[in-house]
């Protein structure tokens, strides 16, 4: 995530972030939102998390990518169905 963050090709764009174990830059001057590190608490909370990351007029909105393990995997699917497109 910070990587992805440091290699911006566009520094003025208004980027959004639920992130889950790394700290906000100092540097970062968008929206940032630290979610729950911990399953249940991360679900329970994820879609308020989106709708106020949706309400900070970015251009996009930026979720690091939870862990794979057995806890996650209802996580993992509503953050799939939440960036589908059709």
């Amino acid at each position: 995530l910070i990587n992805a963050l440091s290699t911006l090709t566009n520094p003025v764009a208004r980027i959004a972030v639920l992130a889950r174990s790394v700290a906000k830059p100092m540097e970062f001057s968008g929206s940032w939102i630290d979610a729950p590190r911990e399953s249940a608490a991360y679900a329970q909370q994820l879609y308020a998390n989106l709708r106020t990351l949706d309400t900070r007029d970015a251009d996009e909105i930026w979720i690091e990518t939870p862990p794979d393990g057995p806890d996650w995997v209802a996580v993992n699917d509503r953050l799939r169905r939440a960036t589908h497109r059709q």
